[in-house]
């Protein structure tokens, strides 16, 4: 694999670790909805990093990322926590396995494959394959399903910062920065309206209500 390559698993790798890590580990810890406020604040920690990164060293954009990671683990342990649900050892370690194998496996097809267009479709066949069964299991079996589909979008937005920055001579810990305020954002914005029974969405059907009223 070439060196960005490596460098996506890698950091793939290690933000599943974090994200797990500090889920398990507030989800027992923290109560009702401080999760989801202690990793905003985290965020905004990890935003001043991205900004130092762009301005004076790129290596802040490696430490903004890991602390976006822990963020994103805050905002899952609300959802954990309201649900009274427990992450166990065993459920960690079989998504740990799986998550590896995806990751290593869709870095090497896709730099690999040169054509763009080909290495989105082959992804967008296997994430949409995989969604479909996370949230079936998550539906008719139980809770432990969601990490799983949780752990998809991760892995879904690390794929997608290879497809834009493989083979290209943009700046990759930029990108990586970026792709982990994408993953905080998602994830929370999901856990919010899980949480909220769906009241989250309301965000969007305002939005979408404001432009139509535009002249």
């Amino acid at each position: 694999m070439s060196k960005k390559a490596q460098l996506t698993a890698f950091f793939g790798i290690l933000s599943w670790v974090l994200v797990a890590l500090s889920t398990y580990v507030f989800t027992n810890v923290l109560t009702n909805w401080y999760g989801l406020l202690a990793g905003f604040v985290l965020m905004l920690v990890a935003l001043s990093f991205h900004i130092i990164g762009r301005k004076k060293n790129s290596k802040f954009y490696v430490l903004c990322t890991c602390i976006n990671q822990v963020a994103t683990g805050l905002s899952l342990s609300a959802y954990y926590t309201y649900n009274n649900h427990t992450l166990s050892l065993t459920t960690l370690c079989i998504t740990f396995l799986c998550y590896l194998f995806l990751c290593l496996l869709l870095c090497y097809c896709i730099d690999r494959v040169h054509s763009k267009k080909r290495a989105g479709l082959l992804c967008g066949f296997v994430f949409g394959l995989l969604y479909a069964l996370s949230v079936y299991g998550w539906v008719n079996v139980g809770s432990t399903y969601s990490f799983y589909f949780f752990t998809l979008t991760i892995l879904l937005l690390y794929v997608l910062l290879a497809l834009k920055t493989f083979h290209t001579s943009r700046n990759y810990l930029a990108d990586l920065s970026f792709a982990s305020f994408g993953i905080y954002l998602l994830i929370t914005y999901i856990v919010i309206v899980l949480l909220s029974e769906g009241d989250g969405l309301d965000l969007i059907d305002l939005s979408d209500s404001r432009k139509k009223q535009k002249p």
